[in-house]
């Protein structure tokens, strides 16, 4: 009983950027554009599913974030960088996917899905860091 307490006070600090996430996560699996290019019965069928599939794992990373984002960081240095090369990985593999146009969609789709990441990336690395409500 104690663990369902501690995901339901856990579930209740987090459920402003759960709701945040997963109604921009629904969005983009409706409106995505290779998705719409499937016609209305396929992007209705994976848009539901991926909609699904995404909010339950949102809500499990949120719920567990302090074990699956926190990652121990030692050395002074690290500390320092500890967001930037995350940012600047996904920067650089957000340039190729534009570069090559991989989803053939307009510029401001991939400049919009970096910003969605980089959300998720802060909300679920402060969701990491947060102290849990007692």
């Amino acid at each position: 009983m104690k663990a369902f307490e501690c995901y339901w006070s856990k579930l209740k600090q987090e459920f402003i950027p759960i709701l945040w996430i997963s109604t921009i996560h629904i969005w983009w699996c409706f409106n995505f554009p290779p998705y719409t290019r499937m016609g209305p019965l396929w992007s209705t069928i994976i848009g539901s599913g991926l909609s699904i599939g995404g909010v339950v794992l949102y809500i499990y990373l949120f719920l567990n974030a302090n074990k699956v984002s926190k990652i121990p960081v030692n050395h002074k240095l690290l500390r320092r960088i500890e967001h930037s090369v995350p940012i600047a990985g996904s920067l650089i593999g957000f340039f190729f996917v534009w570069y090559n146009d991989m989803y053939r969609m307009p510029t401001v789709y991939y400049g919009i899905l970096y910003i969605y990441y980089l959300m998720v990336y802060f909300l679920l690395d402060r969701a990491a860091h947060r102290a849990p409500v007692e």
